[in-house]
């Protein structure tokens, strides 16, 4: 393979893994405000979505993300955006030629990703598999969110049908003795009361 064709390649690789986490973003964000993703004009597919960077500032808003977390999502969006808005930045390589900010972003890959026991043929094949490990780090944190979100929401939901099954079977009981639908009458009367004012 040509060096032009794995310029090419990697410009590839590295859109399609942004396209995928990006899509992550939209899902994680439908689930945390209960709408449908795809159909949403923020969060679609529409031209009137908002960007990739619009959508991560949005999640952060929401969780409060951590800063490790969110210098990695600003290194994933800085690289997406270089590869994907600048045509001489094809490679690794080329990216430390249209930013000086390349070589910092450079430098956090390797201090967040480098393993004992890599053994990496050149620098190029190193930060694009550091890049990879981003990715899948950033996938990883916002399935968590995911995940969290949906265990929070359905404890609440199991709780307020638990309480809902609590009232239901003192309603039972109370009306089973005498004057206990008096009771539930003045009840009824009285949070109508509250919520009428």
């Amino acid at each position: 393979m040509t060096k032009n064709n794995k310029r090419k390649n990697q410009r590839c690789l590295v859109l399609e893994l942004t396209v995928q986490i990006e899509e992550i973003i939209s899902k994680t964000l439908g689930l945390i405000l209960e709408i449908n993703w795809r159909e949403s004009e923020s969060l679609g597919y529409k031209s009137s979505a908002l960007g990739f960077n619009q959508k991560v500032r949005i999640i952060q808003d929401i969780k409060g993300l951590d800063k490790e977390i969110v210098k990695k999502f600003d290194a994933l969006m800085f690289i997406r955006n270089k590869f994907a808005h600048v045509k001489e930045v094809n490679s690794f390589e080329t990216l430390d030629l249209v930013s000086n900010n390349a070589t910092q972003i450079k430098r956090n890959l390797h201090n967040w990703y480098s393993k004992e026991g890599d053994n990496f043929e050149n620098e190029e094949e190193k930060n694009l598999n550091y890049f990879i490990r981003l990715c899948g780090d950033t996938q990883d944190y916002l399935t968590k969110i995911s995940k969290e979100h949906a265990y929070k929401k359905g404890f609440a939901l199991g709780q307020k049908e638990a309480d809902q099954r609590i009232v239901d079977e003192l309603l039972v009981e109370l009306r089973e003795i005498d004057g206990g639908d008096v009771i539930i009458d003045k009840i009824l009367a009285k949070l109508k009361e509250e919520f009428e004012k």
